[in-house]
């Protein structure tokens, strides 16, 4: 009898933990894969993240960094996304809050130029997500990594447009 009360007594760990792992957003999820660019840019860019958190369905510094990443390298918008000593620099600073209707991000996007560290470009960008999934934290998720895909389209996007000096 006792060895069944501490299994019922470890169910709900279990469940917080199942829902908490699947809360989480996925880089993955994040990543686009079909943007539509305006130019080639013929340069290098290292990107860096903050203002994520990494609990309460919030997107965390590490996995929009990779989402963003692969997406860069995908896009062909630059010439390389190096890891440092590139010839710009792309900070992203992730902003979040709650739509009615789904799930909001806002991120501000700035790229300056490596060696003068001059601002070359930026731009806040809102974009949002809504998820039709029947469960709830899969439904909250996923909205938030759709808010974070169009974000990072959008700004892979706006990127594509500038005219950056050589």
């Amino acid at each position: 009898m006792p060895r069944s009360r501490a299994l019922l007594a470890l169910a709900p760990a279990c469940a917080a933990l199942l829902v908490g792992c699947s809360a989480i957003p996925k880089a993955a999820a994040m990543r686009v894969d079909d943007v539509t660019r305006a130019r080639t840019l013929p340069a290098s860019v290292e990107v860096h993240v903050s203002g994520g958190q990494d609990f309460d369905f919030r997107v965390s510094d590490a996995q929009f960094e990779e989402a963003l990443r692969e997406s860069l390298a995908e896009s062909g918008v630059f010439s390389r996304v190096a890891d440092r000593a590139a010839d710009y620099r792309l900070d992203v600073v992730l902003g979040d809050d709650a739509g009615v209707e789904g799930r909001e991000i806002t991120v501000l996007w700035s790229l300056s130029h490596r060696e003068t560290g001059e601002t070359v470009w930026q731009e806040l960008i809102a974009s949002k997500g809504k998820s039709f999934q029947l469960v709830g934290v899969v439904r909250l998720r996923r909205s938030i990594e759709m808010a974070a895909k169009e974000n990072i389209q959008l700004g892979i996007e706006r990127l594509s447009r500038l005219d950056l000096p050589r």
